[in-house]
């Protein structure tokens, strides 16, 4: 299997929704942080609703995908070299990141002591503001730190900035979430297929990625939530640990949806309620409209459905399909067929504008249990790739010049 066929709307929805499935349905018993305590009954109807859901999905992104692939390249992305576009990304992700700490530090005294002294790196993400400021530019770091260990490992030379973007990366991910190391695992990848497109995969290197993926996220899961294990499950060991939060991390998602799918009499939202909650979804995080009302509705599923309280990434079907009703049918086939549309264009460059791809489809493969389309990390990144002429093409475009001018005088 080569690694870029990997890289289609429809599998990348899959397979992650089919290893929450394994997950769900593995007897773990009862002791293992599960996400949930009674498996959800899942009924012949709920069956043919998650065939539906995840087709329909996979094929509107394949649609999408295949228009947007006709669609030809911007030279103007073209002309930037790949070094411009990793320093430009270092830029915005130091930036962000320096200033997201010393923000804190400054606001909150001593708050950045006590949460890495107590393990509760939660209560720095508490005080970051949600709104799109210049905290916002941190989440580059998925980018910066993907390309700085792509240069480390394939390429096998090391410098400062690779160095300073891993340990920007490393800092944003422990106040953030672990989005930002999946992310950057996904853009490693993105960034290995653009170079070695015929590149293929083997079962002991993915054993072997999943083994390291789990080592990475460890130390991050234990600064974040080792109170929380100790005091509910007396654990003390940080692999336990993470191995519980994988559990959980995976099962629920599915609960939720089996649990949703299968309801006889789950309540139906309104046509009125139905807008809004498009509305809310189709509208980027960053854009300040109601959203309080659509929360309520997209987790009103939890009083008929038994999932962690703890746990906030659920399911897109669950979430969507509580707050639209059977409109979301509808809503989530236009939203991955532009995507796919977004997605297909993009895998036509040579340049690293070509991430664009990547980070698309990585909410693609999200769409098992947390909506990504609309969030600001995602879009905050394509708007980089985006406006990086503006930023960068000036600069190359006259270090060609100047270089033409050099082969003239030369010639």
């Amino acid at each position: 299997m080569t690694l870029r066929s990997v890289l289609r709307p429809s599998l990348l929805v899959l397979i992650p929704a089919s290893l929450s499935a394994v997950v769900w349905l593995a007897p773990l018993g009862s002791s293992v942080r599960r996400g949930f305590v009674e498996r959800a009954h899942l009924t012949l109807g709920g069956v043919v609703f998650l065939v539906v859901w995840y087709g329909v999905i996979g094929l509107a992104g394949e649609f999408g995908f295949a228009l947007g692939r006709d669609r030809p390249p911007l030279a103007v992305y073209e002309r930037i070299s790949d070094e411009s576009y990793y320093r430009y990304f270092s830029l915005v992700a130091l930036a962000g990141t320096g200033f997201t700490y010393a923000s804190v530090a400054v606001k909150h005294p001593g708050l950045l002591t006590n949460a890495f002294t107590h393990l509760q790196l939660n209560l720095v993400r508490a005080v970051i503001p949600y709104s799109a400021g210049i905290s916002t530019l941190r989440y580059a770091t998925g980018v910066a730190g993907a390309i700085a260990l792509y240069k480390i490992i394939v390429q096998r030379r090391i410098r400062t900035l690779d160095v300073a973007n891993l340990v920007a990366l490393l800092l944003a991910a422990a106040i953030a979430s672990r989005l930002l190391i999946v992310l950057c695992g996904v853009i490693l990848v993105g960034i290995i297929v653009r170079e070695r497109p015929d590149a293929r995969v083997s079962l002991k290197q993915l054993v072997l990625g999943a083994c390291a993926f789990f080592l990475v996220l460890t130390p991050l899961n234990y600064y974040r939530n080792a109170h929380y294990y100790q005091t509910e499950y007396h654990l003390t060991s940080p692999l336990v640990m993470n191995a519980y939060e994988m559990t959980a991390y995976l099962g629920a998602p599915f609960q939720a949806a089996v649990g949703v799918a299968s309801a006889a009499n789950a309540p139906t939202p309104s046509t009125s309620e139905a807008i809004q909650a498009a509305v809310a979804y189709g509208v980027p995080t960053y854009i300040p409209v109601s959203r309080d009302a659509v929360d309520a509705s997209a987790t009103s599923f939890r009083s008929y459905v038994d999932v962690d309280p703890a746990l906030t990434t659920d399911s897109v079907l669950a979430a969507l399909f509580s707050a639209m009703g059977w409109w979301s049918l509808p809503f989530i086939a236009v939203v991955a067929f532009l995507a796919g549309a977004v997605m297909g264009h993009a895998s036509g460059y040579r340049s690293l504008a070509s991430l664009a791809m990547i980070v698309v489809g990585y909410a693609f493969a999200e769409t098992w249990r947390v909506y990504l389309f609309n969030a600001g990390i995602i879009q905050f990144i394509v708007l980089t790739i985006a406006i990086a002429p503006v930023v960068v093409w000036r600069r190359d475009a006259r270090h060609m010049v100047e270089a033409e001018s050099v082969d003239q005088v030369l010639a």
